[in-house]
């Protein structure tokens, strides 16, 4: 059934006099013989139609000429006081009707099924003069609602201030908790209701610190939750009556089977969203070996935000920036990705790259935070090939001598991860820019000879479908090769693919290009990103300069 909606041909004469409040037709239906207690679809009898629309003196008229049971209720349980309370406007005719009903015997504390009393509905649309009424004519401040839910835990939700001044004034328990084990202040701290704060860590007086490091069933405290929304106001006062700041949270992804001690640290919290202000009250406060086996790393998840002036925090605090969180499961179709790109833990510096936050990748490398790894931890440097990330996170990667020739533990060739993280995405215009800046191909290790279990990385290659043209790809490393000859004569797997690619080659005599490659080999990465190594060496010819730089080559990727 629905409670709702009303029909008027459910509704009596006498109700829809109230309804509209005409208390001239009431009076005259009334002393006509009129009966006053029929109801409607709803359940309404004419006091709540007359409560609904705050008519006092239609109320006043049924408690006078028909000596009505003001505590009547609806099929929903509700009684007409409680009508009048969650009205949310015209507050002083509210607190007209709600005085003549109480004047009539109404109970402050009849509720409806749903067990919400008249007080905490007052209290829901802040009309304080109503609270202070219902007060006044009895109201328990100590009732409850569903779940557990107190006036006081609904007052530090709104807001109302006056009113959680007035129960506290009342003895209201400060301690008492609902199903979910919140305390009023626990509700406070969650809305950012300073003064609210304020005033029941008063009241705690040498008890504050205890109230405030009650938690809720997922072990979430007054800091906390005041952290994940940025209420820095109210941390500046948990944190001044000795609030514990290392209280963590179980995360909605723990299992039964989940480290019991990690949880999420607040500082987690407040870094993700960069809550900065919230971090400068609560990192002097923060037990480091407790937040070091949290389940999140501060400053990871702060990267993959782009909270730059967290991790300038978090940095200033001591937070380690090589601390490895543990990864996902990653499956991986391409098998020479699998030892780069499947590996069981990932770092800060990695969460930064993977998101494209720039100014958290420079700040964390400054910081010194690893550029690659061989084993274990993803290699943040291997996630700048992707697709948007910005090229200035590479450029920094290169100006900071990264090892562009590392080879992890367990890969299926002796390749450089490097090279192979680019085969492996669809983004490659940045090959021939880590060519240049000393990334060494290895072409004898691209066929089945010399790779344990007769791997070929060429065709793999070949058969991947965004690869293109595999025999413009390897004519470009070719260019870029520094072994004594150009083409491995092991066998004839890559010949056969190279076969009529050298057009671009004409006229440079192999011993020309081996002296380049030479001589570059001995220039760091960084002299080589933009041809910096060049500004320093004068009086060469124009065309040589050309060549040493590449200048002259024109590219087929």
């Amino acid at each position: 059934m629905d409670f709702t909606e009303s029909y008027l041909s459910r509704c009596s004469n006498v109700g829809l006099a109230c309804r509209v409040g005409d208390c001239e037709s009431l009076r005259r239906l009334l002393e006509g013989g009129a009966p006053a207690d029929v109801r409607d679809n709803r359940g309404w009898y004419p006091v709540h139609e007359a409560a609904y629309g705050l008519h006092a003196d239609c109320i006043n008229l049924l408690i006078r000429h028909a000596s009505i049971d003001v505590n009547l209720r609806a099929h929903d349980g509700s009684p007409a006081l409680l009508l009048i309370c969650q009205s949310s406007s015209r507050f002083p005719a509210v607190v007209e009707a709600a005085t003549a009903l109480l004047d009539a015997g109404a109970d402050p504390n009849l509720g409806s099924l749903d067990e919400m009393p008249p007080l905490i509905a007052a209290i829901k649309v802040r009309n304080s003069l109503l609270v202070e009424l219902l007060l006044a004519r009895g109201a328990d401040p100590k009732i409850t609602w569903y779940n557990g839910w107190t006036a006081l835990h609904e007052a530090a939700a709104v807001g109302d201030d006056a009113t959680v001044a007035t129960l506290i004034a009342m003895n209201v328990d400060l301690f008492a908790i609902d199903d979910d084990h919140l305390t009023a202040l626990y509700v406070a701290c969650q809305e950012g209701r300073t003064l609210c704060v304020q005033l029941m860590l008063k009241a705690a007086g040498d008890r504050a610190a205890e109230l405030a490091n009650m938690t809720s069933t997922d072990g979430g405290s007054c800091v906390y939750v005041a952290a994940q929304d940025g209420y820095d106001k109210c941390i500046e006062l948990l944190v001044a009556i000795g609030a514990d700041v290392n209280l963590t949270v179980s995360p909605v992804w723990a299992g039964p089977n989940d480290c019991q001690d990690g949880g999420v640290h607040v500082v987690a919290t407040a870094s993700q969203k960069n809550f900065h202000r919230c971090l400068r009250l609560i990192m002097p406060h923060v037990d480091l070996d407790i937040l070091a086996r949290s389940e999140l790393d501060p400053l990871a998840v702060a990267a993959a935000a782009g909270s730059s002036e967290s991790i300038e925090i978090l940095l200033e605090g001591g937070l380690p920036v090589d601390r490895r969180t543990f990864a996902p499961t990653n499956l991986l179709i391409i098998s020479f990705l699998r030892p780069i790109f499947q590996r069981p833990y990932y770092s800060a510096l990695r969460e930064a790259v993977r998101k494209g936050q720039e100014e958290p990748a420079l700040l964390l490398m400054d910081a010194g935070a690893p550029l690659t790894y061989a084993s274990d931890c993803y290699s943040p440097f291997l996630f700048t090939f992707r697709n948007r990330i910005p090229v200035g996170i590479l450029r920094a990667f290169l100006e900071r001598n990264v090892d562009l020739n590392l080879i992890c533990q367990g890969s299926r060739c002796q390749v450089p991860d490097a090279l192979l993280a680019v085969l492996g995405s669809e983004n490659r215009h940045q090959l021939v820019t880590l060519l240049k800046c000393g990334l060494k191909p290895n072409l004898q290790y691209w066929c089945s000879c010399r790779n344990t279990g007769g791997y070929s990385l060429l065709h793999e290659v070949k058969n991947l479908d965004y690869v293109g043209e595999c025999s413009d790809l390897m004519a470009v490393l070719v260019e870029f090769w520094s072994s004594s000859c150009y083409i491995p004569r092991c066998c004839t797997e890559m010949s056969e693919v190279l076969s009529g690619k050298f057009k671009h080659l004409d006229g440079i005599r192999s011993l020309q290009e081996l002296c380049r490659l030479r001589i570059r080999e001995n220039v760091r990465p960084s002299e080589l990103l933009d041809d910096r190594w060049m500004e320093s060496i004068d009086c060469l010819p124009p065309k040589l300069r050309q060549f040493l730089c590449y200048h002259t080559y024109v590219g087929v990727l």
